[in-house]
């Protein structure tokens, strides 16, 4: 063998090498079924739900899954449009039976949902992974403590990289998933000496627990610096809630909404809980306000908006709470 055939063998060799290497590096680097992706970019934001949080793309919007009735109930955007999260499902639906929802109305969402409440039937029968839908989209399905959820996007990466971004909810949560207040309607905060200046309010919308299903976390949201400051400064100027009563003939709804206000302070963490509830004929007073653990302060139509901030919302409840605490559009 000569000398030219023996470098030519070497680089075919060497060559051989570099394309092994590539490769591998490649299937490294690929998402497979139950592999593991990226850890989700520092500009996505954190959601919570139940016991679980998971982190999304930060300009996601908010709104529910369309689900059986779907060509009586509308859509998200009213079709496919901006890609949403979806928590939990509405309170009522349509009693319809709607055909398959078509490939065409497919929108890029995640939906998450109590174990206990998922759906049986298809699509919602299978089992955890990763599976090809339809209209160049991708679902990706996992199981997390309670919860599930299902990521729809056309970037199979992407779907992956929110499914696997889901964990139980620990000591870094934003809510507490087994706060008091879930099973304790009386439940009150310890009482503050002080709240001092406002960094934040982490604000945490709870599901009360009962025989027909258990509660938790229904939706974590923030207000951060000022809006916090100016909150504050209003639930703290508002009257003492004097306890209205719905009349003798009429039962009470308590409460629509709880929403625990965690408030991160120079003087460290206080908690606020705001109670809103109302009478069956829905034109009573509402009921309850924000307890600081000594004082409970009337709401207004003002303090209790500004904790509704997205995801925070009211489905159903007393017409008199509607009315006070969720804007008209």
């Amino acid at each position: 063998m000569n000398g030219s055939t023996r470098c030519r063998d070497r680089l075919i060799m060497v060559g051989r090498l570099v394309m092994i290497m590539i490769i591998t590096g490649v299937l490294t680097g690929c998402s497979g079924l139950g592999q593991r992706t990226a850890a989700p970019p520092d500009d996505w934001r954190t959601e919570q739900y139940r016991d679980v949080t998971f982190r999304v793309p930060a300009d996601w919007a908010y709104a529910y899954e369309p689900g059986p009735d779907w060509c009586g109930h509308g859509l998200p955007d009213d079709g496919p449009g901006r890609p949403y999260v979806s928590l939990g499902e509405p309170s009522a639906r349509l009693e319809i039976a709607c055909p398959a929802l078509p490939d065409n109305l497919i929108t890029e969402h995640v939906a998450v949902l109590s174990t206990s409440s998922w759906p049986t039937t298809p699509p919602y029968d299978r089992p955890d992974g990763r599976t090809e839908i339809g209209n160049g989209f991708w679902e990706a399905t996992r199981t997390v403590a309670s919860v599930r959820l299902r990521v729809i996007s056309r970037d199979a990466t992407l779907a992956q990289r929110i499914a696997d971004s889901a964990a139980a909810a620990g000591d870094t949560a934003p809510c507490r998933p087994d706060h008091p207040v879930i099973t304790d309607h009386a439940f009150r905060p310890e009482p503050a000496v002080k709240l001092g200046t406002v960094d934040r309010i982490t604000l945490c919308q709870y599901d009360l627990g009962g025989a027909a299903r258990p509660g938790g976390v229904r939706a974590a949201g923030v207000l951060a610096g000022a809006a916090g400051q100016k909150l504050i400064k209003a639930v703290g100027d508002a009257p003492v809630w004097d306890g209205p009563r719905c009349p003798a003939d009429e039962d009470r709804h308590w409460p629509d909404l709880t929403v625990v206000l965690r408030v991160h302070t120079d003087a460290g963490l206080r908690e606020l809980i705001l109670r809103q509830g109302g009478c069956s004929n829905g034109a009573g007073p509402v009921i309850g306000g924000f307890d600081d653990g000594r004082t409970v302060r009337t709401a207004t139509a003002e303090t209790c908006r500004a904790v509704l901030v997205e995801p925070l919302r009211i489905d159903s409840g007393s017409g008199s709470v509607f009315a006070r605490c969720v804007t008209r559009r």
